[in-house]
């Protein structure tokens, strides 16, 4: 049970209640969150503080001490989140509201930024890459096919692996791909994301097909996964989300691609941006990244050299 409830507020609910107030927030946020008040408990109590209630002077000093520590900013912006939501939950005035909070984040934000540590986007030509260079075998044909539906799904790592076999239907113009649950639908209202076959060996429904007969083949499944692990430890079982990162930066090692700044998310970073240097229309782009706002979507387009989003390109040519 995460600590956010077992505060006072929650004291008498029952088990159903408190079900559905955990299934509020996904279990990782919420383990996330406990995490971050029990590490700002202990700080106070090394500082000699009050945690409980924390007044905004107290959590300014801890999150500045964060930033000296070097931690991101979406970390300590979580950390100012949990924090405010542990007080919240205790029937408390919550210090993460405060104006002073509020301006020290802003200060975070301007003082660290994020360019730094955004993801890589993978570029076109090095998912071909990474995918050609991948061996005839088990666990070749699994990884072809999750990086090349995780790019061309535009899909999280959490997205990926819980996709299930039916979850795919192949057409005959390329797959239709149900997400049934996402990190911005928590209420699980799903959505259907349609992969359109490509000219070559890189294509969604080729990848599909070849994995799925291969995973027919496999011993010791043991649910409805579609991307399942291949190891001794584990074999047969859901794929963990953290694995995507490993295929990817394994694949892209043997492949000769550089690896910095790559993660998981490259694979949705590289459909977006690629989408955007192709001028396919938003619009289309966010019925596959499912955006709510080309804002947002803009934060996934990521253009290393500035000649390629140049606005004046051809401007003055006669």
């Amino acid at each position: 049970m995460s600590d956010l409830v077992r505060a006072p507020a929650a004291e008498g609910l029952s088990d159903q209640v408190l079900d559905l107030v955990r299934a509020s927030r996904a279990a990782k946020t919420l383990d996330a969150y406990a995490g971050d008040w029990r590490r700002f408990d202990s700080w106070c109590a090394e500082q000699g503080r009050a945690s409980t209630p924390a007044s905004p002077a107290t959590l300014a000093e801890y999150l500045g001490d964060l930033a000296r520590r070097g931690q991101r900013p979406s970390t300590i912006e979580r950390a100012r989140v949990g924090i405010g939501q542990a007080h919240a939950l205790r029937g408390l005035p919550s210090p993460a509201k405060d104006p002073l909070i509020s301006e020290l984040m802003k200060g975070v934000r301007r003082t660290l930024g994020v360019a730094q540590r955004e993801a890589r986007p993978l570029a076109v030509d090095e998912l071909r890459l990474v995918v050609e260079r991948q061996p005839n075998s088990e666990m070749g044909a699994r990884n072809r096919a999750l990086l090349v539906i995780g790019f061309m799904g535009a899909l999280r790592r959490s997205e990926l692996v819980a996709l299930d076999v039916d979850d795919v239907v192949v057409e005959r113009r390329g797959l239709i791909v149900t997400v049934k649950k996402s990190k911005t639908d928590q209420e699980g209202r799903g959505a259907r994301i349609g992969l359109p076959a490509q000219r070559g060996d890189v294509c969604p429904v080729k990848a599909f097909e070849a994995w799925r007969d291969v995973r027919a083949g496999v011993d010791a499944v043991v649910d409805a996964a579609l991307f399942i692990s291949l190891g001794r430890r584990g074999r047969g079982r859901r794929l963990h989300d953290q694995a995507v990162w490993r295929v990817l930066r394994d694949a892209a090692g043997v492949a000769g691609v550089d690896v910095e700044r790559l993660s998981a998310h490259s694979l949705r970073a590289g459909f977006a941006t690629a989408a955007a240097r192709a001028g396919r229309p938003e619009s289309a782009t966010r019925k596959v990244t499912r955006h709510r706002s080309v804002a947002m979507l803009l934060k996934y387009v990521r253009v290393d050299d500035p000649l390629d989003a140049a606005a004046g390109d051809g401007l003055l040519s006669p």
